[in-house]
């Protein structure tokens, strides 16, 4: 079980190693130099990849606009698998956030001490939002895609191109129907931490909203915990946080299951096939999915 230390007077809090969350399928390259949110002693923010370190300067957040997103757990200091380029807003308290997908995590900066910053290389500003291209392998600009040729219209993920008729200048797509998500999907989920786990996930949809149950099992088959799912199917991509535990046994020894809302999952759609990340605030990890295979 990885342990973190937590920042500004909150002690020492183990992450839970089975974090449940999964994000886009990265490429096979070498892992990155994981990023970091840290505080320095006066106070000052920077975001830290390797050797390198850009001042943060969060965006504001009005008390109305932080009340409309749903608290998804807390992250301290190091970002794992994002979904988009993570966005760090500020609440009129001082609370920091990470915020997307209308959802937002607290987020607990490191402490970094004068020496230790003194050493890293200041590579800029960041307002608010960090790039893609410091994130690397954790950002969707580096998920493997095949190359695309120019001369044809590339469709979404799950969409069907319908050839354009005489006197129209493009063809045009049609939305994924919804029963293709409706179902049961089993595949695994391997996290950064080196675990993994057998998945089950059956998705009910009502319009765009769907819900369902993730049920986890390690791969000895001695352990498991079964999650409900809330969110939605847009545009072949299905978005769902974890919300509820339904059943569980005690967690592998040496870990902790991860707390409920602590986990979103964005899978795509492809054929018959979910692939995408959990990324939340106890880690990350990878989920490739099949319906209706065992």
């Amino acid at each position: 079980m990885t342990i973190h230390r937590r920042v500004v007077v909150r002690g020492i809090a183990s992450l839970g190693a089975l974090a449940l969350v999964a994000a886009l399928a990265v490429s096979a390259a070498a892992q990155p130099a994981p990023v970091r949110v840290v505080q320095s002693s006066d106070g000052t923010l920077f975001v830290v990849q390797s050797a390198s370190a850009w001042t943060l300067v969060p965006d504001p957040i009005s008390d109305t606009d932080l009340a409309g997103l749903t608290p998804a757990g807390e992250i301290d200091g190091t970002l794992g698998l994002q979904s988009g380029p993570p966005h760090v807003v500020q609440a009129s308290d001082g609370s920091l956030y990470l915020v997307g997908a209308q959802s937002a995590w607290t987020l607990v900066p490191d402490q970094i001490s004068d020496d230790d910053l003194a050493a890293l290389t200041k590579a800029g500003e960041l307002d608010g939002v960090i790039p893609a291209d410091i994130l690397n392998a954790s950002s969707p600009a580096a998920v493997t895609q095949e190359p695309i040729s120019s001369s044809a219209p590339t469709p979404r993920p799950g969409a069907t191109v319908v050839a354009a008729q005489p006197g129209s200048s493009q063809a045009t797509s049609t939305p994924t129907p919804l029963s293709t998500v409706e179902g049961i999907w089993t595949g695994r989920l391997d996290q950064s931490a080196g675990l993994s786990f057998a998945i089950t996930l059956t998705v009910h949809m009502s319009g765009n909203s769907a819900t369902g149950t993730w049920r986890a099992v390690t791969l000895d088959g001695r352990y498991y915990i079964v999650r409900n799912l809330a969110g939605t199917f847009t545009n072949s991509v299905l978005q769902v946080s974890h919300t509820t535990t339904v059943d569980q046994t005690a967690p592998p020894p040496g870990i902790s299951w991860c707390p409920p809302n602590n986990a979103v999952d964005i899978l795509t759609l492809t054929d018959n096939r979910l692939d995408g990340t959990q990324a939340g605030a106890c880690g990350s990890g990878v989920v490739h999915l099949t319906k209706g295979q065992s």
